[in-house]
């Protein structure tokens, strides 16, 4: 007699157990963490770069330096200035696009709930409930705006300022123009504190309620979004395991007829 295979699913915000035939819905999910991960933090690991290349730049003219004056056979001129080569480091972050590639893996979480409680795996009926605006606000906030989103809660003072159909309009404007609405400003990470210093004399001077968001807060709020899906899943299974694994096939389909393969270069043997 061939055993079933078990489908299950337990997690407790922390640690996170899950069957085998689950793995690819959670590969595919970390996998654009990551790829997200790495787009917002390009900034900082190029700005690590400059500093230490900066530094071997500076030592090199001052060897350079120390075997002109001693007179030391040395031919290697070095044509440019240490600064002006390392200025070739700076460039424009691309703030908007960030948020585009965030709200598109919120876009993602966002199928996967839809997939999960419809119990559909069809594009086009899928597409069409995320569309649907009453969906969108009920979704956003389910996962974004809600005491459950850990970030959300210790951030309430600044988030709870705007609305799931804010959100749900400035994604759009992003997404479909390239542009921002006037009652939330996007900007650098680096600058949260100015931020919050500014939102606080407009907020004096003129009673606006104007709020600025980083990509790094945006990229927190659908982190803990992802959390607060997955330990849904989690609670649907210890309620109702077969009506949580009747769910759960929908999303494994999509998945594997949907999901990017990454193929890495070290892969290729061609």
């Amino acid at each position: 007699m061939i055993k079933e295979e078990s489908t299950h699913i337990l997690f407790d915000w922390e640690k996170i157990i899950i069957s085998p035939n689950l793995w690819k819905i959670f590969d595919f999910l970390m996998n654009i963490e990551r790829e997200i991960e790495s787009f917002i933090d390009f900034e900082k690991q190029l700005q690590k770069i400059k500093e230490s290349y900066t530094e071997t730049l500076w030592f090199t003219a001052f060897l350079a330096k120390k075997i002109e004056d001693n007179n030391i056979d040395f031919n290697y001129i070095i044509s440019e200035n240490p600064e002006n080569i390392a200025s070739k480091f700076d460039f424009h972050l691309p703030i908007r696009s960030q948020f585009i590639v965030l709200f598109a893996s919120l876009e993602t979480l966002f199928c996967l709930y839809i997939t999960y409680i419809e119990k559909i795996d069809n594009e086009e009926d899928i597409r069409k409930k995320t569309m649907d605006k009453k969906e969108t606000i009920k979704f956003l906030n389910k996962f974004i705006l809600s005491n459950e989103n850990e970030y959300f809660n210790v951030n309430k003072k600044i988030f709870s300022k705007i609305s799931a159909k804010q959100i749900r309009e400035i994604r759009n404007s992003l997404t479909h123009f390239y542009s921002v609405k006037w009652w939330i400003n996007i900007i650098h990470n680096e600058l949260n504190e100015k931020a919050r210093k500014l939102e606080w004399k407009l907020k004096e001077k003129w009673n606006n309620n104007v709020i600025f968001i980083s990509p790094n807060d945006l990229f927190l709020l659908i982190r803990w979004a992802s959390k607060i899906l997955i330990k849904s899943w989690s609670d649907d299974y210890l309620s109702d395991p077969i009506e949580f694994s009747e769910k759960i096939t929908f999303v494994k389909s999509i998945v594997d007829k949907n999901s990017a393969v990454l193929i890495k270069n070290k892969d290729l043997n061609i």
